[in-house]
Parts: structure tokens; sequence; C-alpha cells
């Protein structure tokens, strides 16, 4: 088995990093914790993630994963569907968009220390304000304390998760 990062036969594994944000991804929509989501919920966090799939070809990878028929994904199952659908019609904006969508709590066209203590609050992680404070002055380019869709887009770019 491959180590997170590594090659393995051609297809290409996940970073420890992309799985803790595809994690947390899952655990926005596994909001009654009972580590599953429903066939609903797994297409609305590929549409987050960028991925536009038919509820049709979910149905269809569900019952590759899922052998007794169940219409659930785990986290593992998921992964898979995720590894699965990378290189396919995938829209890096769109997915950086709609990521900020979710994280904009107050729907105000910004991303504030409010917003960001609610989501990190929702997902269960445990961060300090000194922290949140640390990631909303990386983004903000302006200086205004707050971070726009368009700082947003800019700094995730950056990241490993959208290339």
């Amino acid at each position: 088995m491959a180590e997170a990062g590594t090659e393995d036969e051609g297809t290409r594994t996940f970073t420890r990093q992309e799985l803790t944000d595809l994690h947390m991804v899952f655990n926005v929509f596994d909001a009654s914790k009972q580590r599953c989501i429903s066939e609903e919920e797994a297409r609305k966090a590929l549409k987050l993630l960028g991925f536009k799939v038919s509820r049709r070809s979910l149905l269809q990878m569900l019952q590759t994963i899922n052998l007794h028929g169940e219409r659930s994904v785990s986290l593992d199952g998921f992964l898979h569907i995720v590894k699965n659908l990378q290189g396919t019609d995938y829209d890096a904006h769109e997915e950086i968009s709609q990521a900020f969508e979710l994280l904009d709590m107050d729907c105000d066209g910004m991303l504030s220390l409010d917003d960001l203590r609610g989501i990190s609050r929702n997902v269960g992680l445990k961060m300090s304000d000194c922290e949140l404070k640390s990631m909303l002055e990386e983004a903000d380019k302006n200086g205004d304390g707050l971070v726009s869709k368009e700082e947003f887009v800019q700094i995730m770019l950056k990241t490993n998760l959208f290339r």
C-alpha cells in the first residue's frame, strides 16, 4: 500500500494535508456524526470540491463501494470516490468559490473571525483565536481584517489542493 503523497501504479494518492481537508469536508456533511453521509450529502460534498457528478453516476459509484446496496458512504468510500474523480471535469475556481460560500456563515461576502470560529466549532476543530487570526492575516491582502472571495481564491490556489 502506498504512503500518503506517493504514487502507486500510476495513480495519484492524497497528501496528509489533502486527507485532512477531505476529512473536514466529509465532517461538514456528517452533521449527525454517524461516520457516514447520504448519497445526497455526498453529491453536495463532491460539488463543493468542484466535481460535477450526476445522481446516476454517483449511485453507480456507491454500488461498487457498498456491496449491500446502501445509499450512504463512509469516509473511506468518499475518499475512494474523490480519488476516482480526480482528473475528470474539475473546476478549481468553482470549487474554491463554493468553499468560500460554505465558510461565509453570515453570507456577507467576507470571511471574518466569527465565520472561522463558527466553522471550526462546527467541524470539531479546536483552534485558538490567535490561530484563526493568523489564518485571516495570511489571506487578508488589503489589511481590512476580512477576507474577500478574491483574496480567498488567491490564497487557496497557492495550496496543493487545487492543482
